[in-house]
């Protein structure tokens, strides 16, 4: 499989992105830009992981930096060794015409003759026209009113708190929709790992009469059980007698030595002088006379459960907004009632705890539902449900409706509870009131406004007396 590095990535994202490799060979491609790699620590972790994950790691880059860490941990490096169309406009010409010359001149007789003509049907019509305007004048002047009455319809704020029911009311729609969350967060936990092992040299002393052959791979232990392993095949001599003067003067115990390396990775294994002290399966005496050195640790960051619980508080707070705010581009026109929204939350992915990773991250679906209300219809029954309270001879006027404080409540049912304002006008019948102001006087036209509630004033603004005309024609009523 090939993985593309990306310039950015880290090394634990490298190593990841390794580790979910279904394939065993995987060949790395190194752009240049890219660092991580040019420190040797994170190369020996690389190398590391690529053991521990049972994979045959090859890089592909010209990076030198990277080419000789690579070489030094043993692994395999590969280096990399618009026809323009024209097109003319064709020129469009186009002749002009020469409109033929081909009208006459009149003769002067016809001339005079067209013009006498014309005059004549000019007066005729100029006669007939002045009949007509003194005959409308007429008209004009018997018809026109004697008076100019304006009457001022009452008007009437009102209030009201309207109850519906959901089952009973008409318009009302379920959306459902889903929204997908990812969200992540730094990782906090830390865990260190040690990328190489330490090594060094112990004697194997026998006070046995026979030579003892140590093979490969012998472990030894420090006294709280640090293991280390032999590196090769080593034969410890038995013990011997000594003689001065051909006289046994004592024994000599036998003595061999043989390197070591740590078995665990890490700064652990770096032991001092004289800890390293038993051997496992033979009866030998055993002592490192220096230092073990050379394990190196490296800090990785990992994922806590302080970590996912706190990406899931931030989803949990996001998804009502998200999906509300997706439900609203769903559903364009109507009147959403936010309070019916319902979200069902199932979580699909999460960085397991203790995953080695920069970054935990969490992937979940909120699946969400919400009604919705036809507005005008809404506005027509809520129309319906204020016939009662609207006085009569009184009319609501449809333009100044208002609905406003919107409630829901799930009470055996949804329910929905609004309060309507609007503005009732008086119905005023023009003719009825025409036919009572006939002859009035002036009082008495207050006493006709004082009798009708569905009238807030009557104003006589032109009167040539202190009575109204007693022919309808001659009285003019209009509404304000």
């Amino acid at each position: 499989m090939i993985l593309h590095i990306d310039p950015a990535d880290e090394i634990n994202t490298i190593v990841q992105r390794m580790k979910r490799s279904e394939d065993q060979a995987i060949l790395m491609i190194i752009p240049d830009e890219c660092r991580v790699l040019r420190d040797r620590n994170c190369m020996q972790l690389l190398v590391k992981y690529a053991k521990d994950f049972n994979k045959d790691l090859r890089l592909q880059t010209n990076d030198p930096l990277v080419i000789k860490e690579a070489e030094i941990q043993g692994v395999e490096v590969w280096q990399d060794m618009t026809a323009s169309t024209h097109e003319d406009d064709p020129e469009k010409s186009a002749t002009p015409s020469k409109p033929d010359a081909s009208s006459a001149e009149d003769s002067p007789q016809k001339k005079r003759k067209k013009a006498s003509r014309r005059k004549r049907q000019w007066r005729d019509r100029i006669v007939v026209l002045l009949f007509i305007i003194s005959g409308l004048l007429g008209l004009v002047y018997v018809n026109m009113p004697r008076a100019l009455v304006v009457i001022t319809p009452n008007n009437r704020d009102f209030t009201e708190r309207v109850i519906f029911e959901f089952s009973r009311l008409a318009g009302v729609d379920l959306v459902q929709t889903n929204v997908a969350v990812t969200r992540k967060t730094p990782a906090t936990g830390r865990k260190t790992v040690g990328i190489q092992a330490a090594t060094g040299v112990v004697i194997l002393v026998n006070q046995n009469k026979e030579d003892v052959v140590v093979p490969r791979g012998t472990i030894v232990k420090t006294g709280n059980g640090e293991p280390f392993m032999t590196i090769k095949e080593v034969v410890v001599p038995a013990v011997e007698t000594q003689f001065f003067m051909d006289v046994p003067t004592g024994l000599r115990a036998g003595q061999g030595e043989v390197g070591i390396v740590a078995l665990n990775s890490g700064t652990k294994g770096n032991v001092a002088a004289g800890r390293i002290q038993t051997i496992v399966g033979y009866l030998l005496d055993v002592r490192n006379p220096e230092a073990t050195q050379g394990g190196i640790d490296t800090t990785l960051s990992v994922a806590t459960d302080q970590d996912v619980q706190r990406v899931k508080d931030s989803v949990l707070r996001e998804i009502r907004q998200l999906t509300l705010t997706k439900l609203y581009e769903q559903i364009g026109n109507g009147m959403v009632l936010e309070d019916t929204l319902e979200v069902d939350v199932d979580w699909k992915e999460q960085t397991v705890v203790g995953t080695e990773t920069d970054e935990v991250s969490v992937s979940t679906v909120g699946n969400a539902q919400i009604y919705v209300v036809d507005s005008a219809k809404l506005t027509n029954q809520a129309k319906e449900a204020l016939k009662h309270v609207i006085p009569t001879g009184f009319q609501l006027l449809p333009d100044t409706l208002e609905i406003q404080n919107i409630t829901v409540q799930d009470v055996e049912g949804w329910r929905l509870t609004l309060t309507v304002t609007g503005l009732a006008q008086g119905f005023v019948d023009l003719e009825r009131i025409t036919q009572r102001l006939l002859g009035s006087t002036v009082q008495e036209v207050a006493q006709v406004a004082a009798n009708h509630p569905e009238i807030l004033e009557i104003t006589v603004e032109q009167s040539t007396g202190n009575r109204l005309p007693r022919y309808s024609r001659w009285l003019q009523v209009v509404l304000q």
